[in-house]
């Protein structure tokens, strides 16, 4: 059936499974494609609960964690034809291009940090070391990335026009507006498609952004506002769960701080002098080489690189 496109799918409601008739199917090597349910009042209070303890029936009647997995998630997708949902799939987010993620320390926290969001990279980069990669023969593109701010649980990350023009995912897609553009001025802020549609956040709105990663931050800059300039079309990928800001907008935040933290309770905050505004360092960076060799020669002559 499958080959005529033609799918099984559980569809557990209120009713709509036998045990009489399931056991004897899977016993005889025939897997559902896909499990879903039917939730509603009547089936939650009832036989089925809910999708985990569907799951559960036919894990019990001898499907394997891996196979009931893949039936509430990668399958279904190819079902409606959504192949890259229903999976984590780092292919799908990491620039396709020969790339690199750079910073001292590297590795896998950096990967899950810089790309998906998740957790933070163990040290910063200097400004300088950076420039001297942007400016290496051998590289084509350099993104530069910094972090340590969130906006109601999203993370904050700074950059600069090299994301939107460079950036790629699933292989050859390019980010792309729903609506306004990049940011162009210190207090510019860019949206991704689920920040936008989840905080109900428009264009032209004023947003105060936190210091930290937490949820509820017990620091906000309220005297700095940012003011939405755009929103990414939605990508499925984790650019979707982040906001965007210029560099100089992450330095304009932290202006006046000092190792970090901010002035103390009733000290007087400095006011801020945008021609004092400097990059000094950030949290990583992205880069693509000119060429797969390219790639090789760099990462074998600095320690600062991770493939």
């Amino acid at each position: 059936m499958k080959k005529r496109g033609i799918y099984c799918d559980v569809g557990h409601g209120g009713g709509s499974f036998a045990w009489t008739v399931a056991a004897p199917i899977i016993r005889g090597g025939y897997l559902p494609d896909s499990i879903s349910t039917d939730l509603n009042v009547g089936s939650m209070n009832n036989g089925m609960k809910d999708l985990l303890n569907v799951a559960d029936k036919l894990m019990l009647l001898g499907e394997t964690i891996p196979e009931v997995v893949a039936e509430m998630t990668s399958h279904p997708a190819h079902e409606i034809g959504q192949e890259q949902l229903g999976n984590l799939s780092v292919r799908e987010s990491v620039p396709e291009n020969p790339t690199c993620v750079a910073s001292r320390g590297g590795g896998l926290p950096l990967l899950l940090s810089s790309i998906f969001h998740i957790g933070n990279a163990s040290n910063s980069i200097s400004w300088d070391t950076y420039q001297h990669f942007a400016r290496h023969p051998a590289v084509a593109w350099t993104i530069p990335i910094s972090m340590g701010d969130s906006y109601h649980g999203y993370r904050v990350l700074a950059t600069d026009d090299n994301f939107y023009s460079h950036y790629q995912y699933r292989r050859d897609k390019s980010l792309s507006f729903a609506q306004g553009h990049a940011p162009e001025g210190i207090f510019d802020v860019v949206l991704g498609a689920e920040v936008g549609q989840r905080l109900h956040d428009h264009m032209g709105e004023q947003i105060v952004l936190a210091h930290g990663i937490e949820d509820k931050s017990i620091f906000n800059h309220l005297t700095t506002p940012f003011t939405v300039v755009g929103i990414l079309a939605p990508t499925a990928t984790p650019v979707d769960r982040a906001v965007y800001i210029t560099l100089l907008g992450d330095e304009a935040m932290h202006f006046g701080w000092s190792g970090g933290t901010p002035p103390a309770i009733g000290e007087a905050s400095p006011k801020l002098d945008p021609s004092k505004l400097k990059i000094d360092e950030i949290t990583c960076f992205l880069l693509g080489a000119k060429s797969r060799v390219s790639t090789l020669y760099l990462t074998a002559r600095d320690q600062h690189l991770q493939t």
